[in-house]
């Protein structure tokens, strides 16, 4: 989870985003704009949490060949009916973006 930043002045929070630099958000939609990272590739319910978050990509490091989501099984983040589209990456094949 990114730090939020002390709100001292009655003022919206700032929240540090994956490069370091703050954001002044009134209130932040779930994890709109967050990385993720992970050891193993998520399963159809993880994949679609990370859909309702908002996330703006994922990186996993081993596929899961019998429940992956996100490339390995199934590609639930290339679905044209879902309402969030985020980019996956693998580490297994070069960190190469996966269908979005």
């Amino acid at each position: 989870a990114l730090p939020l930043v002390e709100n001292t002045a009655g003022k919206p929070p700032l929240v540090e985003n994956t490069a370091g630099a703050s954001l002044l958000m009134e209130k932040p939609y779930l994890c709109t704009g967050f990385d993720v990272y992970v050891v193993g590739e998520p399963c159809i319910m993880c994949a679609m949490a990370l859909v309702h978050s908002r996330v703006r990509r994922v990186v996993y490091a081993v596929p899961d060949k019998e429940g992956g989501a996100l490339g390995s099984k199934w590609t639930l983040h290339g679905q044209k009916s879902i309402n969030h589209k985020y980019a996956v990456y693998s580490l297994a094949d070069d960190a190469s973006p996966t269908d979005q």
